[in-house]
């Protein structure tokens, strides 16, 4: 019995070589992952600000892609011999892509985000019964002369807007120095729909 579990020991002794051999192994002068994910995030970002630059510019691409490369304390060779390693092994590139694609769809949201504030638009309506689709200020105070006698503004629709939706709008409204009254400054409210 005890040289039957010998013969199994022995066996799995030799095997242990044979199951770390098939393990994909990194060269130590390849990125690791982690590194490879932060240099494509920032690679990317910065190729893309590249490519909409002016043509009186476009000196500043290998600037930008050499600021890149010393940020994350590489050159552009360690870089390229990288990718090569990389594209060898898709499964761990296609890995590590879908971490940079990830962190990308996360930054391209925020920027929509900021946007959507600084246009004073909604980015997209909360979905539900009742949403509130108003992104303009809440307070106006308008006279009766030309140049502040009105509010424009454009409401966008978005995917949440459904066929047979209805919008309602509300107004609270105060007059001051009601005791004046001009019949060129007297207020009248209206509303004109463009579709």
């Amino acid at each position: 019995m005890k040289n039957k579990y010998g013969w199994l020991w022995c066996a799995l002794i030799l095997m242990m070589p044979i199951i770390d051999g098939c393990k994909v192994k990194r060269p130590k002068e390849v990125l690791s992952e982690s590194q490879m994910e932060k240099l494509l995030y920032d690679y990317h970002i910065t190729k893309a600000i590249g490519e909409d630059l002016p043509y009186n510019e476009n000196y500043k691409k290998q600037l930008y892609i050499n600021y890149v490369f010393q940020k994350h304390g590489t050159t552009e060779e360690v870089f390229d011999s990288s990718m090569v390693w990389y594209t060898r092994h898709t499964d761990v590139l296609v890995k590590v892509y879908g971490k940079v694609n990830k962190l990308l769809k996360n930054q391209q949201q925020d920027v929509d985000r900021l946007i959507a504030l600084h246009d004073r638009k909604p980015q997209k309506s909360a979905s539900g019964d009742s949403i509130d689709a108003w992104a303009e200020q809440r307070v106006y105070v308008l006279t009766g002369y030309p140049l502040n006698n009105k509010i424009t503004f454009s409401l966008p629709s978005d995917e949440n807007f459904k066929k047979r939706d209805s919008l309602s709008w509300e107004v609270r409204y105060r007059f001051f120095n009601s005791e004046f009254v001009d019949s060129t400054v007297i207020a009248v409210m209206s509303m004109q729909i463009v579709y």
